[in-house]
């Protein structure tokens, strides 16, 4: 009897990871509505778009004194985030960091 092992279950995990490897490759376009980073250089905004009125993050309220925040326009108004993980938090739950500036 062979000692061998039987290289076809391993043959078909290797096929199979190498098929998502690939189908992972294309970056996904985000889904309508989810803000995305700003560019280096941010683009204008829409005209008609309402002012950030505060002088902090929306998602965690610290001040912007690391660096320029990620300004984006979002249902009409102007948005800023001090870092890419609060991009990621706003995308979460918009709804309820928008409430945050109802009255403002």
């Amino acid at each position: 009897m062979s000692t061998r092992p039987k290289l076809r279950p391993l043959r078909l995990v290797v096929a199979l990871g190498v098929s998502l490897m690939a189908s992972g490759c294309a970056t996904p376009e985000p889904a309508p509505g989810v803000a995305t980073a700003a560019p280096s250089t941010p683009a204008p905004l829409p005209e008609g778009t309402l002012p950030y009125p505060l002088d902090n993050c929306l998602v965690n309220g610290r001040k912007f004194e690391h660096g320029p925040p990620y300004v984006f326009a979002y249902q009409g108004r102007e948005l800023k985030l001090c870092c890419k993980r609060c991009l990621e938090d706003f995308n979460r739950k918009p709804a309820l960091y928008l409430e945050r500036l109802r009255g403002l």
